[in-house]
């Protein structure tokens, strides 16, 4: 039995935890760009503004899965809500 109820769809909660975990990983990638600036300070092999660009890629990377995450929660926890898919009208 699956603890979700929901034997034959995904259930709206597994792409609430899929787009978290995409988030945590741009958010993984902030923080570790983050250090190595630090680091770059009195390394010089390390290029500052290559990581600067890097920072600001993962920046990015975490807006689209926060706006998609913040999608499927309203879906999720609103009243009456029914499973979110990717192929749900």
């Amino acid at each position: 039995m699956k603890p979700n109820g929901v034997l034959y769809r995904r259930s709206g909660l597994s792409t609430l935890i899929e787009l978290e975990t995409l988030r945590l990983g741009g958010e993984r990638k902030t923080l570790i760009r983050r250090t190595l600036l630090v680091v770059a300070a009195e390394e010089p092999r390390l290029g500052e503004s290559q990581l600067r660009h890097l920072l600001g890629r993962a920046r990015d990377q975490i807006d689209t899965p926060e706006t998609l995450r913040l999608t499927a929660a309203a879906a999720v926890f609103s009243p009456g809500a029914r499973s979110v898919t990717p192929d749900s009208p």
